[in-house]
């Protein structure tokens, strides 16, 4: 959340945050070669400000407060039985 391009294995729950090319780097998994190229991407990078920027956007958008509350809310409520 803090606009830090991400350089990561394509794996697990990563894809869901990550978006190829505008908020970081997806390397195959277990491939170290392609996660050094991917780390390389990102620290030459021309424009490393938008993709800066794209990266806070994601996480803003994936985690707005009150969407996040209201999800617990929702499982909570779920949990007790407090849904009619």
């Amino acid at each position: 959340s803090c606009g830090t391009p991400v350089v990561a294995f394509h794996i697990g729950g990563i894809p869901d945050m990550v978006v190829p090319s505008r908020t970081g780097y997806l390397a195959q998994p277990y491939d170290t070669a392609e996660l050094a190229r991917g780390i390389d991407w990102i620290l030459r990078h021309p424009d490393s400000s938008t993709l800066r920027g794209n990266s806070r956007h994601k996480a803003e958008a994936m985690f707005d407060r009150q969407d996040i509350v209201r999800q617990h809310m929702d499982a909570y409520e779920d949990a007790v039985g407090g849904r009619s």
